[in-house]
């Protein structure tokens, strides 16, 4: 993860990603481990004229404290300064990008009853955030980040170093960091989606039968009105 590698990364997320505007705000949620990265977004999005740029901070292994110490019920409250924010940022029309880098393992062995009611209790507070995004009401994007615990899950067999090696080159591959221009790439592929919505949609298909050498033979039947997007 060269610095270079990682410029190039975060001007993909923040021009595609979350195709952040001039004068609107950008919200990172992100973990610490993830610091330098972070870094490089914030210059990629006030290099495009972003208003502020915030962060949202967060450390599993912390987090993983709360879950093991705190009561249930407590993990059951939401503070309203969180959903109160969370409804500035709908107001404020921001956009929202989440880094995703944490051992898959973090809460194992943590009682499942603590971490259900934390999540049910945040859902539930969030509700309306959650809607915003799912409905691309405001520009969100989620993005991953090489993380050791979670690249040793990936690639068992390899040294800790090697299998790092292993899941930033998957995750370039991935997000077209590989290509020489990644926005182009992302571009072309965006019109080669857009073509093919367009020639499945003119079809009319009735059905799909899906048959192999194996002895798979069924058939699928299309709802009236589809619409491929």
């Amino acid at each position: 993860m060269d610095k270079k590698s990682l410029k190039k990364y975060a001007e993909l997320l923040v021009e595609k990603g979350v195709n952040l505007q001039k004068g609107q705000t950008l919200v990172v949620a992100a973990p610490v481990g993830a610091a330098v990265f972070v870094g490089e977004i914030a210059r990629a999005a006030y290099r495009r004229k972003a208003a502020n740029v915030e962060i949202l901070w967060s450390d599993p292994a912390v987090a993983r404290m709360g879950y093991r110490y705190r009561t249930k019920s407590s993990l059951s409250v939401v503070p309203e300064w969180v959903v109160a924010q969370r409804r500035h940022y709908i107001d404020e029309k921001v956009a929202y990008l989440s880094v995703l880098s944490e051992d898959p393992e973090i809460l194992k062995g943590i009682d499942p009853e603590k971490v259900a009611a934390a999540r049910r209790a945040r859902s539930k507070a969030l509700a309306e955030f959650r809607e915003y995004t799912s409905s691309n009401k405001i520009r969100w994007c989620i993005a991953a980040y090489p993380e050791k615990a979670w690249a040793k899950k990936m690639f068992p067999g390899l040294p800790q170093r090697e299998a790092m090696k292993r899941q930033w080159e998957a995750i370039a591959r991935t997000v077209r960091l590989d290509e020489e221009d990644p926005i182009a790439a992302w571009e072309e592929h965006q019109k080669n989606l857009e073509r093919r919505c367009a020639l499945l949609n003119g079809a009319k298909i009735r059905s799909f039968t899906y048959r192999n050498g194996i002895g798979t033979d069924f058939t699928i039947g299309m709802p009236k009105g589809y619409l491929f997007c």
